[in-house]
């Protein structure tokens, strides 16, 4: 997604086919960290922290805050279930009714 984007951005277009394996046994050597066949004056080294990404951090933006969510939702969830499995052991708070309203 990201590779397309900055594509997009140069005015230019990804177009993507599908090659059978033995048909492309470079982009295997380099999933595999296999260099050899690479000429190392031409790799392009990225600093992750300093590349202007174009996508790629809104998308984490968005991971963490649905992260947060989610965690916010267990806590609520066991808070719920803690206070259901142990309410018949743990008094409550609240005054009974023989507290609030007394017989005169």
């Amino acid at each position: 997604m990201e590779i397309a984007a900055m594509l997009r951005q140069a005015g230019e277009g990804l177009d993507q086919q599908w090659v059978p394996r033995l048909q492309n046994i470079e982009a295997d050597q380099l999933t595999n960290g296999d260099f050899r066949g690479f000429d190392p004056a031409l790799r392009v080294r990225v600093n992750i922290a300093t590349q202007p990404w174009v996508v790629l951090n809104s998308m984490l933006k968005q991971g963490r805050a649905l992260y947060s969510v989610i965690r916010e939702g267990r806590i609520e969830s066991s808070k719920r279930k803690l206070e259901k499995f142990a309410g018949p052991f743990v008094r409550s708070q609240k005054k009974s009714f023989r507290e609030r309203d007394p017989w005169q």
